[in-house]
This record gives C-alpha cells, sequence and structure tokens, in this order.
C-alpha cells in the first residue's frame, strides 16, 4: 500500500476510535437535573447526565429494572437512589444511623438496597464510558459502607485507603482495564446502604493505606487477642 495512503488510514482509525469513545462525566454528581413538585404531590425526582439508575431483584441480574432517582428523601425499609443535598429532611440522618448529608459539593448518592424480607433488592447506578488510557487506579468517597463495583460485569476490589470523620476512601486497582470502554456500576446490596461521591480515576498506583486505618486494624487484633 502507498505509504500516504498507509498513514491517512491509521489517522481515520484513531479518529473514529476518538468519535466513537467517551469519558466518563459527572463522577461528583453536581451536575443534576430535579424536578420539584408542592409537597403532598408525589415525590420530587432527579436526573445525573451519565447515569442510570436501577432498583432490580437482589438475585441476578443488577441492572434488570430502571429507576427514577428520588430527590431528597429516602426508604424506611424499600430499595431506592436519592440524590441528596443540604435540604434532606430529619437532620440528614438515613435509616442506616448515618448522615445522608453531601459529602462534598451540592450532592451525593445515597444506595439503599430493600431489607423487606418479600422483595429483597439492589440499588445500582452506573454509567458507561472509557477508562482513560494510562490509569492505574479508581478512587471513591462513601459513608454508611462498602460498595459492590464492577465493571463490564467484573468485580473490582476495593480497598480503604483513608478515613475522615464524614467518609472513608476506597481505592482500587484498575490498570488492567485502562483503555477500555465498558460499564462502571456502583450497587449496594440488599439489607445494606451508602452514601458515595467523588468517584476519580487517577494516573497514579493506590495509595498505601493510611495510618489512621493501620492504626484501627492494630487495635483491632489487639482487642481479639485480649479476647482470646
Amino acid at each position: 500500500m502507498n505509504p500516504a495512503k498507509t498513514i491517512l488510514l491509521a489517522a481515520g482509525l484513531i479518529i473514529g476510535q476518538h468519535c466513537h469513545s467517551q469519558g466518563f462525566v459527572n463522577l461528583d454528581f453536581e451536575t443534576a437535573n430535579i424536578t420539584v413538585v408542592p409537597p403532598g404531590t408525589g415525590l420530587s425526582t432527579a436526573t445525573l447526565p451519565g447515569w442510570t439508575a436501577y432498583v432490580s431483584p437482589s438475585i441476578g441480574n443488577p441492572t434488570y429494572d430502571t429507576y427514577t432517582i428520588s430527590y431528597d428523601t429516602f426508604a424506611l425499609d424499600a430499595g431506592g437512589i436519592f440524590l441528596e443535598d443540604a435540604n434532606v429532611p430529619y437532620g440528614g440522618a438515613g435509616p442506616g444511623g448515618f448522615s445522608i448529608l453531601p459529602i462534598q459539593g451540592n450532592y451525593s448518592i445515597y444506595l439503599q438496597g430493600a431489607s423487606l424480607p418479600a422483595a429483597l433488592t439492589v440499588a445500582s447506578i452506573g454509567q458507561t464510558g472509557t477508562i482513560p488510557i494510562g490509569t492505574e487506579s479508581l478512587t471513591y468517597w462513601s459513608s454508611g459502607g462498602a460498595l459492590q463495583v464492577t465493571f463490564n460485569g467484573l468485580p473490582i476490589d476495593f480497598l480503604v485507603t483513608g478515613t475522615t470523620a464524614n467518609y472513608d476512601i476506597y481505592s482500587a486497582d484498575i490498570s488492567a482495564y485502562a483503555g477500555e470502554t465498558g460499564q462502571l456500576l456502583f450497587t449496594a446490596p440488599a439489607n445494606d446502604s451508602a452514601l458515595l461521591d467523588n468517584i476519580q480515576f487517577s494516573a497514579s498506583p493506590v495509595p498505601e493505606p493510611s495510618v489512621f486505618a493501620l492504626t484501627a486494624l492494630g487495635g483491632l487484633l489487639l482487642g481479639f487477642l485480649r479476647r482470646r
């Protein structure tokens, strides 16, 4: 093949791949479209550009049923997904006993799996995009507990690499998926719930667990040995 044609073909493939790939967006949930309804007429709702919400049976496909995100509320024992800001009722205390006020910025997402024995469900929020080339790690902030995270249906194992008064920082090595396109899915299992915010891709490796986390682990081990 003519060298000039080869260069043009390669350039066309690169441009085509770039046009058909899409990076992840709105990873801090700050771009939200909210529909507020008058009190007593129904639930206010929200949509999040880039994201799709799901509440599905606890056994099977977590993306089986799509879900409309509710705004500034929560459920007592049913599954649901809620966009929370500083106006959340009851002082920001959720059914899990922890604060569901935003972790950072104006908004955080609250994922709640159902605890009803007759209708156990999981709550998930997912987005399809391309993980940036050169990515080494993925982090997110959460209060209430860890979430189940998958990429293209494959589980990602996270470690707690930092702890604050209001949230924990979870990190995972995702270098194997750099440059790949697929769905990134965060799921709260049945009987569990967590607040999610500040998802970040990084070119840095997974950081070492904080000194605080290691100290806490040492305290737990010491307590275990004393009980024995």
